[in-house]
């Protein structure tokens, strides 16, 4: 599956068969001999993750919205929809 390089960050998208057909996006903070998985997030289909890997690439490229994603609390986390 495919893997996305930010300045400090790799994005990871993959679909593991043996727990079922979900999709599992993991951020991983980049350091200098490892990397720390900061986020993991379930998706049902592969345009939900897709999506938000969009979504994650777009703000992890920016140094103000790096920290949200480290600092949240563990759960869902709903948003608003945009209309």
């Amino acid at each position: 599956m495919p893997t996305y390089n930010t300045s400090k960050h790799v994005i990871d998208i993959r679909q593991d068969r043996g727990l079922g057909s979900n999709w599992v996006v993991k951020v991983y903070r980049k350091r200098p001999l490892f990397k720390k998985c900061i986020s993991s997030d379930w998706f049902l289909d592969a345009v939900q993750a897709q999506d938000f890997v969009d979504e994650l690439r777009s703000s992890l490229d920016r140094p103000e919205n790096a920290g949200l994603l480290a600092d949240r609390r563990p759960g869902w986390i709903l948003r608003r929809p945009a209309h």
